[in-house]
């Protein structure tokens, strides 16, 4: 199991818990994203890893491309409240990719727009490469999330991060070497981004960095599934399977409900 947002102490056992009273025949491994995450389960003596969601992301989609960029910054955050879009306010050329989900108020592209009246808003959701290699840097401004997918992804094409203190795994996760961390104020962000601007680290050190440090954190999950696999005498190399498919993560929101999400995903497959 992953722990996909945010959460420690209490809520993480909780949710062993959930699983285990809808299915008690289950035996549960857990991957976490947080050091603190961490110590929680092992203090309870439940099975548990650290390694970040990113490590499974396709290596070989998210690389530089060969391009002039045109903005200073990019942000790739869905239009809702909680990305803080005003917090980019003080970067002058900014390109933003965010569109919207059933989770997200309507209309809100329009209050982001007023905020960033600079910034060109669009959707991507293809080749995400090429719209972010037209920026030099990243932006992750959210309060509060997971590992943050879009963070590493930049880094994983070439470009530092400046992001912003953050609860959840975002920092943990990141390269240190190509981010800033910078406080939650537009003047703040702005001078993190006109460093990077000034600075522009070579796109493939930053990639080849990051590249070495999402490959440790996959090697602990494929070592510890195998181990799993050996256990269980399933005669199958974990590692193989990861050169012929994609590996496939079910999200589901209410673990009391988690034997009929179970036998409904099983019927779509």
């Amino acid at each position: 199991l992953y722990v996909s947002w945010h959460a420690t102490g209490a809520a993480l056992l909780k949710r062993h818990r959930d699983w285990l009273k809808a299915r008690p025949q289950d035996t549960l491994f857990h991957f976490v994203e947080e050091a603190a995450s961490l110590r929680t389960f092992r203090g309870s003596s439940i099975n548990a890893v650290y390694v970040s969601l990113n490590a499974w992301l396709d290596f070989a989609e998210f690389r530089p491309v060969d391009q002039v960029p045109e903005f200073d910054a990019v942000l790739p955050a869905r239009m809702n409240p909680v990305k803080r879009h005003e917090l980019a306010a003080r970067v002058s050329k900014l390109l933003v990719l965010g569109g919207s989900t059933a989770w997200d108020p309507p209309g809100y592209t329009d209050v982001v727009r007023a905020a960033l009246p600079q910034a060109e808003i669009t959707e991507i959701r293809d080749a995400m490469r090429f719209a972010y290699a037209r920026a030099k840097v990243g932006l992750c401004l959210s309060a509060e999330e997971g590992s943050c997918r879009s963070g590493t992804e930049m880094q994983l094409c070439g470009l530092p991060v400046v992001t912003t203190h953050a609860r959840g795994a975002r920092i943990e996760t990141l390269h240190p070497a190509y981010m800033t961390v910078v406080a939650d104020t537009p003047e703040a962000v702005a001078d993190g981004v006109r460093y990077w601007v000034a600075n522009k680290p070579d796109p493939w050190e930053v990639r080849n960095a990051t590249l070495e440090k999402m490959r440790r954190d996959r090697q602990v999950g494929v070592d510890a599934i195998q181990q799993i696999f050996d256990e269980n005498h399933i005669t199958v190399e974990f590692a193989g399977l990861l050169h012929t498919r994609p590996v496939r993560f079910l999200q589901c929101r209410d673990l009391s409900k988690i034997e009929t999400f179970l036998e409904q995903d099983t019927k779509r497959r």
